[in-house]
């Protein structure tokens, strides 16, 4: 649709210039508007359970992994825990002499352990720091009191935690 608009303050001269401007519809605009205020609301819904749906899983894998007795206080990500708990999952199956076969595989020592619970607990624990980045295995180090040398293999830094005097 189309009207006239004046453009002189003289409305009614002849000698007015009328340009033609086209009618807005502000009915049509609000419900333009209230359409993508309600589209946003219902994308901002969706992220915000997106993401606790996200948190939810998070907390779920931190409670698997701790009821595993693994380490994940350092901030392990989800793919980090998936890839812990699957490991777990597989030792879990296994007799003291493959989880000792295993420690082997991975330079882990293991003198003077022969309860599998020990052995266990020996693979979650470097199964935990091989997951940390450098900085994480350095501040873990230091939160047991067991010294940290660069470029020490994880393997090494066991050795040092059986030796340590001053246990968690």
């Amino acid at each position: 649709h189309a009207t006239t608009c004046d453009s002189s303050p003289h409305a009614g001269r002849a000698e007015s210039r009328r340009l033609v401007c086209p009618m807005f519809d502000f009915d049509e605009l609000s419900e333009q508007e209230e359409d993508e205020e309600s589209h946003n609301r219902a994308k901002q819904r969706a992220g915000e359970a997106t993401k606790q749906q996200s948190l939810d899983e998070l907390l779920e894998l931190r409670r698997q992994c701790e009821r595993r007795r693994l380490c994940v206080a350092w901030g392990a990500s989800k793919e980090q825990m998936e890839t812990m708990l699957r490991d777990v999952q597989l030792w879990d199956r296994y007799g003291i002499c493959a989880l000792k076969e295993e420690c082997s595989k991975r330079r882990i020592p293991i003198d003077n352990l022969y309860e599998r619970e020990h052995v266990l607990s020996r693979l979650y624990d470097v199964l935990a720091w091989q997951q940390m980045s450098l900085l994480q295995l350095q501040s873990e180090c230091w939160r047991r009191r067991i010294p940290y040398v660069a470029q020490t293999r994880v393997s090494n830094i066991v050795l040092l935690a059986t030796e340590n005097k001053f246990p968690d």
